[in-house]
């Protein structure tokens, strides 16, 4: 339960997540995989308020904040750039690889 909603949570803060079953979303295109360049750079544009080049805590959602901030802000200065979200998404697919193949 932990992982799926670990993986739910990757998967809203991408920008991936869809609902099942929507005649809606059964016409859109099929999601494609973003790098993890340019879900940083998709998750900076969406969110930087203040066009500062960085993530604030209150540019992010709740749960981000809650259980994702600290582990992403590497240098502890209490913003994420686009170096600490680019490092912090290579880690979360390297996690969710791992945790796909070994289910497989």
């Amino acid at each position: 339960m932990k992982n799926l909603l670990s993986l739910a949570l990757i998967l809203l803060v991408t920008g991936q997540a869809f609902a099942f079953g929507s005649k809606k979303n059964e016409n859109q295109e099929a999601t494609q995989q973003l790098s993890p360049e340019e879900a940083a750079a998709n998750l900076l544009q969406k969110n930087d308020l203040n066009k500062d080049g960085k993530l604030a805590k209150n540019e992010v959602n709740l749960n981000f904040r809650v259980k994702r901030f600290k582990t992403a802000d590497t240098n502890t200065d209490n913003y994420l750039d686009s170096t600490e979200l680019t490092n912090w998404f290579q880690k979360t697919n390297q996690a969710k690889a791992q945790t796909t193949s070994a289910q497989q």
